[in-house]
């Protein structure tokens, strides 16, 4: 009865860090993507798309 109990307290720590692995990576797709579209301080944002 011990080593099912042992068996289930290992499979719910894991389910726990894949759940924060998970929510790590989903909050670093955030930022990246707030990021990418955002001009920097100063910048006229309409000047930003040049045509090189």
């Amino acid at each position: 009865m011990g080593n099912e109990t042992f068996k289930k307290r290992q499979k719910e720590v894991a389910r726990q860090e894949k759940r924060k692995k998970k929510a790590a990576q989903r909050m670093e797709r955030r930022s990246e993507r707030t990021d990418v579209g955002k001009p920097l301080p100063g910048e006229d944002p309409q000047k930003t798309h040049r045509n090189w």
